[in-house]
């Protein structure tokens, strides 16, 4: 397992190499304002740059990067780009570290409706923000708005990659954890059973799929408890409180590269 000095080492080295691209990419860009693989590379070192800023907890540094991008993407392609939409996504990751969650559904809305213009109803982008978007509600308290978001999440990821995919393993996940904020835990059970299912599927074992199968051991023994007339007592509800802040925790799927 790499040492955090070693991950510190590797992300400057990253960094380095990252500007020095945007150096040279900004240099061309001067000479030929409207040349797209230029624009490609300074986009592309701009947002890499603004994911290593972000991965080090350098959030205004980090949306800096990603609005430089937009501004760039924007006066070389107009709005009508699907890169545009990405950094509309980039800008709300970072919305969303800094606890903004009402500018990023902002944001993410935009992305959305951008990338089914430009990409298609049935694009998997547009699946995983459709996950963004469930997040953010999800965190805002609107349940109701949150859980039609992640279905449609679902319905768009089996279109474009198949039905059970991977990908839809965490939006059952997320899902599970808005139907315990929402006080639907046998809906939650259902959720998180697929969830686990999926992670099982496709051999996925990790922190993520570890904690659904907690989950659902969990949700299990309560809902076993209340069929039979119990409520759980307020242990429950506090336990049932934390464990949703961390399944609904915000994880925004990467934009994939062409």
């Amino acid at each position: 397992m790499p040492s955090v000095n070693s991950e510190a080492s590797n992300h400057f080295i990253l960094q380095d190499a990252f500007e020095e691209s945007l150096r040279i990419g900004r240099t061309l860009l001067a000479e030929k304002t409207s040349d797209g693989s230029i624009v490609k590379v300074i986009s592309d070192a701009l947002e890499r740059l603004g994911q290593i800023c972000l991965d080090r907890g350098m959030l205004e540094e980090a949306r800096a990067k990603h609005e430089e991008s937009l501004g760039i993407l924007r006066r070389v392609h107009g709005e009508k780009h699907p890169d545009v939409a990405g950094c509309f996504q980039n800008i709300a990751n970072v919305l969303t570290k800094q606890g903004n969650i009402g500018e990023a559904l902002k944001m993410q809305t935009k992305a959305v409706k951008l990338m089914r213009r430009t990409l298609g109803e049935d694009h998997q982008e547009v699946a995983a923000n459709y996950f963004n978007i469930g997040n953010s509600h999800t965190k805002l308290g609107n349940h109701a708005e949150g859980l039609e978001m992640y279905e449609k999440s679902i319905a768009v990821f089996a279109r474009a990659l198949g039905v059970d995919c991977s990908e839809s393993a965490m939006v059952y996940l997320n899902m599970s954890g808005c139907k315990i904020m929402a006080g639907d835990l046998a809906g939650a059970l259902e959720s998180v059973r697929e969830a686990v299912r999926l992670f099982n599927k496709h051999g996925v074992n990790n922190a993520m799929s570890q904690g659904a199968k907690e989950q659902l051991k969990r949700l299990e023994i309560e809902v076993c408890r209340r069929s039979g007339g119990s409520a759980g007592g307020g242990g429950w509800v506090a336990a049932a409180v934390a464990l949703a802040a961390v399944v609904v925790m915000v994880v925004c799927l990467r934009r994939r590269k062409a």
